[in-house]
């Protein structure tokens, strides 16, 4: 999640020589099998990626790697033939998909998660590398697997899968495809983020906390749907208004529509949040699988159900 305190750095120019390849929008009806989300988090936080800044080198193997799997589960580019969703030379791109089936309604609904992270640390004597693992290679995985599942359904509306680009320095990536979205007319009706939820909360072992619990009914609604009480409301998570600092909230301030983050993140049980230990030896993996499961269950009968998720 972003720093309260974190300035925008200056982000590196990539030469020219290093382009970003237009993907030709393709249906791989075989729905092949992506790799676990254990392995997404270990390519996509590899030393090799150097942290994923938005705008170097890593960042763009972590986004064809993103896209390598869009491709395998089927899933089209949202806008135009090429999953890349460009913001600026500044911030970067967005990695964007959307999955439907013949019989989907032109309504959407938004699945996405912060591909970025930081970067490497200057004048370090051992570890350099800002992998983030947790933060926010977990999410990336939770919305990949998700989708896939996603991607043998029958859908009732269509589901937009997003990776942005540049939620540490301010939700820059969420907000240019909020405001891309509203200029489209595009009807989205409600957006789930994931963000950090490879640590296990403290006494709610395989359950999340939802930011802004009470802003919309998709809390209640899930959690019936799963009967059981899966998307918990926590003090801290309210106190510290974590609603507006993660990329959910780019959608709910320029749609104004229900938008929520999904996290198991709070200080307390995660000593390695924006720290060169964030790498995939710190993930529960039991626990994160647990989580997807229990998300993809859900989203799955919200869609079924055609559930009309509303603001409060």
């Amino acid at each position: 999640m972003k720093t309260f305190f974190l300035k925008i750095i200056k982000a590196l120019l990539i030469s020219n020589s290093i382009s970003i390849t237009a993907i030709t929008a393709q249906t791989n009806t075989s729905k092949s099998t992506i790799p676990s989300a254990q392995q997404i988090i270990a390519a996509i936080s590899h030393d090799s990626l150097q942290g994923r800044k938005p705008v170097t080198r890593g960042y763009d193997k972590a986004a064809r790697y993103v896209e390598q799997q869009l491709l395998t589960i089927g899933a089209k580019p949202l806008f135009g033939t090429s999953f890349v969703d460009s913001v600026s030379a500044y911030y970067g791109y967005n990695v964007v998909g959307v999955l439907e089936s013949p019989h989907s309604s032109n309504e959407y609904i938004l699945i996405g998660a912060h591909l970025d992270h930081l970067r490497i640390l200057s004048g370090a004597k051992k570890d350099s590398v800002f992998n983030g693992a947790n933060d926010n290679a977990s999410g990336v995985a939770a919305v990949l697997k998700i989708a896939e599942a996603l991607s043998k359904q029958q859908l009732s509306k269509k589901v937009i899968i997003a990776l942005f680009t540049s939620e540490e320095t301010g939700l820059d990536g969420s907000n240019a495809l909020a405001k891309k979205i509203k200029a489209q007319q595009i009807p989205l009706k409600y957006v789930i983020n994931f963000d950090m939820i490879g640590t296990t909360m403290i006494n709610a072992p395989k359950k999340v906390f939802i930011t802004g619990f009470d802003k919309s009914n998709l809390a209640v609604t899930a959690n019936t749907l799963l009967q059981e009480d899966f998307l918990l409301k926590d003090a801290q998570a309210e106190e510290m208004e974590l609603f507006r600092y993660s990329d959910n909230f780019s959608f709910y301030r320029e749609l104004n529509i229900p938008a929520h983050t999904l996290s198991t993140f709070i200080m307390r049980n995660f000593d390695c949040y924006h720290r060169t230990c964030d790498e995939i030896s710190v993930i529960d993996v039991k626990n994160l699988e647990a989580i997807i499961q229990k998300s993809t269950t859900f989203i799955i009968e919200l869609l079924k159900q055609n559930s009309q998720i509303a603001l409060n």
